[in-house]
């Protein structure tokens, strides 16, 4: 029979008994690898670069080509897919589009806007010439005016060509020498409308067009006289390629 203290110290040895500790190092699992967004642009492109106000607007169109999981698409910050088309809509500004990849691969186009009358005068960077110059006359005493046909324009005025730029401004261009002629920045015009007139401003006069197309702008102005005799003027002028 065991006593009691022997028991005790039994008890004792056993619960002092500590299991062995594996000494096995723990190596720490290495992260999952993440390969960069990868990416190139093959063409970012837009219908027109030059739009009027308003208008339906333009198309963009781009293809990203050697993506993978990681690459993201952007136009102006918004995430697009890799490649499709994308209507502007009607703008009021003239804005730049940037096409983007998030691997630092971007590209831009840029859409110019004007109004529509400014578009048209511009004409795609064509100048125009003066071909025709007619003058409508009305004396101090009479009640209706006088037509006459203005046969004498000068050399150097139909050497003349006039560029209307999309950003409102304007230049002649003389192809003669001429000192009653001064080429060069000729100033801001400004569209505007009366009634159902369409009216511009340039170089202190007040132009009515009557006819805008792709191949003619005729306009006509008053051109009073210091002796009261009011003239009406119109100029016909031809657009050149």
């Amino acid at each position: 029979m065991v006593s009691t203290p022997v028991l005790i110290m039994i008890v004792m040895c056993i619960s002092c008994t500590k299991p062995e500790e594996d000494s096995t190092p723990i190596t720490p699992s290495p992260p999952p690898t993440v390969d960069p967004p990868t990416g190139m642009i093959d063409n970012f492109t837009i219908t027109d670069s030059l739009m009027p106000f308003y208008t339906p607007g333009a198309t963009l169109k781009w293809l990203v080509t050697g993506t993978n999981a990681q690459t993201v698409v952007t136009i102006n910050g918004v995430k697009v897919n890799y490649y499709g088309i994308l209507d502007t809509g009607p703008l009021k500004q003239t804005t730049t589009f940037t096409l983007m990849v998030n691997n630092g691969k971007q590209a831009s186009v840029f859409l110019r806007v004007a109004d529509s009358i400014t578009t048209l005068m511009w004409n795609k960077g064509k100048r125009l010439k003066q071909i025709k110059k007619e003058r409508w006359v009305l004396p101090p005493s009479a009640a209706f005016y006088r037509y006459e046909v203005d046969t004498t324009t000068a050399a150097n005025i139909l050497d003349q060509r006039i560029y209307f730029k999309y950003t409102g401004g304007s230049t002649i261009e003389q192809k003669t020498s001429s000192v009653y002629v001064a080429p060069g920045d000729t100033g801001k015009f400004t569209v505007s409308h009366s009634g159902l007139d369409i009216i511009f401003s340039w170089r202190g006069t007040l132009y009515t067009i009557e006819l805008l197309d792709e191949n003619f702008l005729i306009v006509h102005f008053d051109d009073p006289q210091p002796n009261g005799t009011k003239l009406l003027t119109r100029i016909t002028y031809q657009y050149e390629g």
